[in-house]
């Protein structure tokens, strides 16, 4: 029997099994369509970054956009005249729908609605306030994004100048006592800026005063309540503030609403004793508060230095309504405060009446 052949060493070297369905592995259908997509994906958010960043060059290479409205608002002056119709909050009604108007008022709350829009209230004398609404136009003017940002910013109790269209609002504004109107706002010119930080809010300016032991604080301490706005928090309400506050933030004290109501009872008071008094044929007149000698005897009072003489405040009108009778005058009266240095409890002993 003949030898067989002697074999190829590389044909007898075993070799990989096939593939399956005998052809080689590799990535499928669905994965090649995913890295496809993937690709695509990431391609055209190079192209959107690449179209912003152009985007942004050209803006910063251009500077910033130019403010339409700019002579519509900003720090009042005396070259700005507003020519429109000035109006008092409490006589507004409906004969003024539709008009542009011009109002001088203090920004009593200011509140942003996104980027273009932001309301606040006005206030005029006591607690007549009124909602006012400014927006940006797409076309820039009269009103543009930089306006409506600058005056969102402004600080509150700053005095401004408006001129804006009375509208009737959607629904009545609670927060504000002129309820059935509101003011669209096209220019507003600051004529005094409020402070900062408020020694004492409005809130708590209209509420009764919360404490009475720091009335005469050392300076200092007075100083440094006022600039740090120091409000007693009441428990069950809102914000009061104590006599000292009161004391060294004498303007919020004076615009609340309650403060000036009780001045308006006083001196309506006053002016019901006058009227009654004129028609019996009384005649006023004004005796001096600050004398030379005691007008009553026994009675303690309030002395001073007047330059190099002793004075004192007046106790009683009595000594100069006799001047005024002996002066020819039948029936005289007057009205204003006498002072008595007597440390009483009762109450019909009073230190100013």
């Amino acid at each position: 029997m003949a030898d067989a052949p002697p074999t190829d060493p590389k044909a007898t070297a075993s070799s990989d099994p096939p593939a399956e369905g005998g052809e080689d592995a590799g990535p499928s259908k669905k994965a090649l369509k995913k890295a496809e997509a993937k690709a695509k994906k990431e391609a055209e958010k190079a192209r959107k970054a690449a179209e912003r960043a152009k985007a942004d060059a050209a803006k910063a290479a251009s500077g910033p956009a130019e403010d339409l409205a700019k002579d519509n608002y900003g720090k009042h002056n005396h070259t700005i005249k507003v020519e429109s119709e000035k109006v008092s909050l409490k006589n507004i009604g409906d004969d003024h729908v539709d008009k542009t108007v011009k109002v001088r008022a203090w920004i009593q709350n200011a509140r942003m609605q996104g980027a273009k829009m932001a309301f606040v209230e006005l206030r005029e004398e006591r607690n007549w306030a009124i909602q006012g609404v400014v927006a940006a136009n797409p076309e820039g003017t009269p009103v543009s994004k930089q306006m409506v940002k600058w005056i969102g910013a402004l600080p509150l109790e700053s005095f401004v100048l408006v001129e804006a269209k009375v509208a009737k609002p959607l629904e009545p504004v609670k927060s504000c006592r002129v309820a059935d109107y509101e003011l669209h706002i096209s220019k507003c010119y600051l004529i005094s800026p409020g402070p900062t930080v408020l020694g004492m809010g409005m809130a708590a300016a209209n509420r009764p005063v919360a404490s009475f032991e720091d009335e005469d604080p050392d300076g200092d301490t007075a100083v440094d309540e006022a600039k740090a706005g120091v409000e007693a928090m009441a428990v069950d309400g809102p914000p009061s503030a104590s006599m000292s506050t009161h004391l060294n933030n004498p303007a919020m004290h004076k615009r609340a609403p309650v403060q000036q109501a009780i001045a308006d009872i006083r001196f309506a008071v006053c002016n019901l004793f006058r009227e009654y008094l004129h028609g019996e044929n009384f005649v006023e007149f004004q005796p001096p508060c600050l004398i030379g000698a005691s007008s009553e005897g026994g009675a303690n009072v309030f002395s001073m230095k007047y330059f190099e003489k002793d004075a004192f405040l007046a106790q009683s009108p009595q000594f100069y309504k006799q001047f005024e009778i002996a002066g020819g005058r039948k029936r005289v009266y007057c009205i204003g405060p006498v002072f008595r240095a007597e440390n009483s409890n009762t109450p019909r002993h009073m230190t100013e009446v």
